[in-house]
Formats: structure tokens, sequence, C-alpha cells
């Protein structure tokens, strides 16, 4: 188990379990020493479990007083469950009973994770907290006020998800009351109705999609409303939600006093701010807790700063190739706020050069600068230089960048064998036309494996296996490009994972098929693989929509590409580089 503290300033002290000081102590310790423990014991001890698309759960649970619940909810979760599918992630609110001297006894896993905090953080800062740190397939937010009934309970949620993309156990329904300027409780609903959402206290879904909706929105702290606003995000993306039936006791609402008595009458002003996040309204929300951070600039005179929305629309890849024209943006505008809004928010997060992201939505919001790059207007362009003049900048660099946290870099150094030399391979297809066949690549990852080299297999669960090497297919954005730089070249197509090889600077072997290499070209170590002079290349010079189009049934310029080609490209670089840098080393 893993101990995690927070103290008054909301400032993190990892601890392990044996050495922990008193909470007081805790609590006081200077800024020096915070950074000592912090730095040492995570370099030290730490050691955050894997991810593995394996079908485990990580269940979220907030505690906050109600010691008797929490025992029968925790010892229910045990008894009902193998401890092979779970990971409990406890987040203790500042009780001021026995609750933590509880936990302390009972959240023994290997794998679990108890989170301290000496103040309440809220229904969305504590469950954004466990978000956090939870590296299973999916996740389970679930009250303390529960009780398990059957051993099939999970099994019930992760079948659930072949039907619906959010799974809950209740379906309610507000409405919009537009004299009031707030939404109504009107009882339960159809998932498919207008403002339809699933309780809060039973909220499951695959770990990619929480992350991908920012966790729970820190707005409606310290409680009501998230759970509606969430399943509102879930729709609005064109995603289902869906109730079911579940083996599960709810108590039901055994800290509602508690909150009242602490915090407020809250559920109105909560239902309020749902409708001026929704219906529109005056009001101007700014959270300034640590995540998710919410800046939500409403009216154009309440901006304290000049902000700038980015509005980039499209794949993965696509997104990453926006960060050098942020980074000059941030140069050029210093003062501004820099908005992002994208379908794909996890490949740029950690960005220092962005200051909020939102979800991608057609209208734009107010702001003082809006940019909306296309590289797609101009199809013969490289992407990159393409969109900078859109937006008005010149790039010193094509440079991509992807932020990597210590924890992430230190995962991929204990996934793989680090004595060992590592050749990463995306075998991935998009259309038609940018497919090599999965024998080709079999072949060329074979050589490799022959000649002493390991093979990392990268993507997501879809893609292709070649049975040559370590599978990690599956894992998030992050930790595939943790992967990536630990490995001394990247093969694969034109792809996400083929941007990422760019941006952490891995030499970057990719086979081109309709795409101009000249069009994806960033300051990187690239070698680009492709037939240059083909009869059928007009469709290198047209948008994705358009390829079919111009596509000749035999894919020239796929089926001409050989194993060979690659094999000689990579060895050729290896040769000259890899091998040439340690015998200088040898010799100094």
């Amino acid at each position: 188990m893993i101990q995690i503290h927070y103290d008054k300033n909301m400032d993190p002290i990892i601890v392990p379990d044996k050495e922990a000081e008193s909470l007081k102590e805790l609590s006081n310790v200077t800024e020096e020493k915070l950074v000592a423990v912090q730095l040492e014991e995570k370099e030290a001890k730490l050691e955050f479990p894997k991810i593995d698309a394996d079908g485990r759960v990580s269940i979220i649970i907030l505690a906050w007083n109600q010691v008797k619940y929490t025992q029968i909810c925790i010892e229910s979760i045990k008894k009902y469950t193998n401890s092979d599918m779970y990971q409990l992630i406890i987040i203790d609110q500042g009780s001021n009973d026995n609750t933590f001297d509880y936990l302390k006894d009972h959240v023994d896993g290997e794998n679990d994770i108890l989170i301290h905090n000496l103040q309440n953080r809220g229904f969305s800062g504590g469950n954004n907290q466990g978000l956090k740190v939870a590296e299973s397939e999916y996740v389970l937010f679930i009250n303390n006020d529960i009780k398990v009934l059957k051993d099939y309970w999970l099994d019930v949620m992760i079948k659930g998800t072949e039907e619906a993309d959010l799974i809950g156990a209740i379906c309610q329904k507000v409405k919009p009351d537009y004299e009031k300027r707030r939404f109504e409780h009107i009882g339960t609903g159809k998932e498919n109705e207008p403002w339809s959402y699933l309780e809060g206290w039973c909220l499951f879904a695959k770990r990619e999609l929480f992350l991908q909706l920012y966790g729970f929105d820190m707005r409606f702290n310290p409680g009501y409303s998230e759970d509606a606003d969430l399943s509102f995000r879930v729709k609005k993306i064109g995603l289902k939600i869906k109730a079911i039936n579940l083996p599960i006791k709810h108590f039901g609402s055994k800290t509602e006093k508690d909150i009242i008595r602490s915090f407020g009458d809250v559920s109105k002003k909560n239902n309020q701010k749902l409708f001026a996040k929704w219906i529109g309204g005056d009001e101007v929300i700014e959270d300034k807790s640590e995540t998710p951070k919410v800046h939500k600039i409403v009216k154009r005179k309440t901006a304290q700063k000049p902000s700038i929305l980015l509005k980039r629309k499209g794949a993965k890849g696509d997104v990453l190739m926006i960060t050098p024209i942020v980074r000059e943006l941030k140069k050029k505008y210093p003062e501004s706020f820099l908005v992002v809004e994208t379908e794909n928010p996890d490949i740029i997060a950690g960005n220092l050069h962005i200051d909020h992201m939102e979800p991608y939505i057609p209208k734009p919001g107010d702001y003082d600068i809006i940019l909306t790059p296309r590289y797609e207007d101009n199809p013969g362009g490289n992407a990159i230089d393409v969109m900078a003049e859109q937006c008005g900048v010149k790039l010193e660099s094509r440079k991509m960048d992807i932020s990597l946290t210590a924890d992430q870099i230190r995962w991929a150094k204990n996934k793989i064998d680090m004595s060992k030399r590592y050749v990463a391979f995306h075998t991935g297809r998009t259309w038609k036309s940018r497919e090599w066949p999965i024998d080709r690549f079999k072949e060329v990852a074979m050589h490799f494996l022959a000649e002493g080299y390991d093979i990392i297999e990268l993507g997501d669960r879809e893609t292709l296996r070649m049975n040559v090497g370590n599978d990690c297919r599956g894992c998030s954005i992050k930790q595939t490009a943790s992967l990536i730089k630990e490995c001394i070249a990247f093969v694969g197509i034109d792809s996400v994972c083929a941007n990422i090889a760019k941006a952490v600077n891995t030499p970057a072997f990719i086979i081109y098929g309709c795409v101009d290499p000249g069009t994806r070209n960033a300051d990187a170590v690239e070698y680009p693989i492709w037939i240059d002079d083909l009869k059928c290349r007009g469709c290198r010079n047209r948008t994705s929509a358009e390829y079919v189009e111009y596509q000749k049934p035999e894919v020239y310029c796929l089926t001409m590409v050989e194993p060979d080609m690659v094999i000689k490209t990579v060895e050729t670089y290896i040769r000259e580089n890899i091998v040439r840098r340690k015998k200088s080393l040898v010799a100094i």
C-alpha cells in the first residue's frame, strides 16, 4: 500500500507506510524539507502500478467520517471481488473520527493507495486526486455508503461498456428553469433524453474516457451537479450513458448533513452553475484548485489577460503538431491566457505553454483572438508551417513537444530491461492507403530480433500484433511516449506513434504511403521510407477525405516498399551513429 498525505496547503507529502511521521509534524514541515522528502521518497520508494488493458478496475472511494459505512463498503468489496481484479484507491477527506486509523489497517493490498487530506477537497477534488493515480483499464467512482451483494458486480459493469461508454446505477433527469436560471430535478429519466444523467454515487467507465473529460468539473465543489455535468459532457461528444441493474445496496446521503454543516446548502447554487455552463449566463466561473484548472471566460470585460483560443480538431498526431505553434504564440503574447480546444487533450497534457484545455466544440466562445489552424486547407505544404502561418507566427523550430513526468519515465524504465537495446514498432493502420502488410513488418522485426535487439509492439488494442516482441499495446499516450523514448529506433507507419517518436527525439523510420513526407516534416531525426516517383502520386496532394478518390486498387505506394529497404535504412543509421558514438566514448 502507498500512503499519500496532503498538508494544510494541499501540497503532497508522500511517505512509505512504515516511516510515516505524525500528521501534525507533516502539516508543519518547511518548504525545504517538503521538497527533500518528496524527491527522496518518490525516487527511492514509490512504484506505481503498471497500466495494462487486462480488465482490472481502479475503485476510487471518498471517505469523510461515517467509518461504519466505510467498513461495510470495504469489507463487502473484499468479500465479493477477486483481489487480482481491482485496485483500491481511498481518499480520506480529513475525517475527524477514527476513519483514517481504520483505513491504515484495512487498505492493505499491494497496489492499493491511501490518500489523506487534512482538509476536505470536495467530491470533484477528491475523486480527481484518485483519478490521477489510477492505473487500471477501468475506473469506478463509488460512494463509501454502499454494500456489494454479489461476486459478479464488476463483471456486470465491464460487460455494460460493450453497450455504452459511461455506466451507472440510476438515471435521473433535470430540466432548465429559465426564470430562475437554474436546473430543477424532476426524477428518474431515460438515458437518451435531454438533460438525463447518471447519479454520481456509482460511475464506471474506461480510464481513458475519464481522462479525456478531465475528470469532474471543479466548479461544482464541494458537491452536487458534477454528476449531471459529467453525463452531459459524455453525451455531447457523441457517447452513450446507461443505467444497469447492479447487485449493490446504496444506503444513501450519509454525509449530506456534514456537507450542509460545513459548506452550506450548495445544491441550488450548483444548479445555477450548471445552468450557466450549459444554457448560458453572465456568470464567470474561475476555480484555482489544483486540478482540473477551470477558467471559462464568458464575457470579454471580465478577462484579466488577453485571451487566445486555439481550436484544433483532429487525430492525436495532428494535435501534437500544433505544439511548436503554441510555443511561439506564448512568445508573441507572453501575457496572454492561452486556451486550446481539442478532441484529444491527453497528447498535450502538461504542456507548459498552455494555460487551459477545453473539449472541442464547433462554436467558439468569447475570446480576444480565435485561431483555427487547418493544414488541410493547403495539403501540399508542410502541415506545421501552414498552421503557423494561419496563426500569424514565425517558427524558430518545428520541434514538437510532449511533456513526460519523472514517474512516467520511471514507469517505462521499470517496464523494460534497461540492459537491452529496444526497437519500437507500430503496425497500426488508419485507412487503406497507409497500411503496410503485417508480414513485412514481422520480417523486419525478426531480423532485428536475430541481431540481438528486443522488440516493443505499440498501438491500441485493435493494432495487429506481429507476435515478435513485448506487447505494449493499450498503454496510455504518455506511457507509449515514455517507452519510445527508451528505444534506439522507432519503425512504423505515419501515425500518432511516429509523431511521438519525433517529439521524444527517438530516430523515426517511417513508412509513408499516400502522404508526402515533406508535409509531415518536423525538426527531428527522421528517415522517411517511401517510393518517390509514382504514377499515382496525385493522392499525395489531397486531403485525407479525398484520398479514396485517387487511390489505386493496387495501392502502389505501400506494396512497392520492401522489408530490405527498411532494414538497410535502420542498420545504416545504427552503424553510422550508435556504434561510432560508443567507440568514441571508449576512446575517451
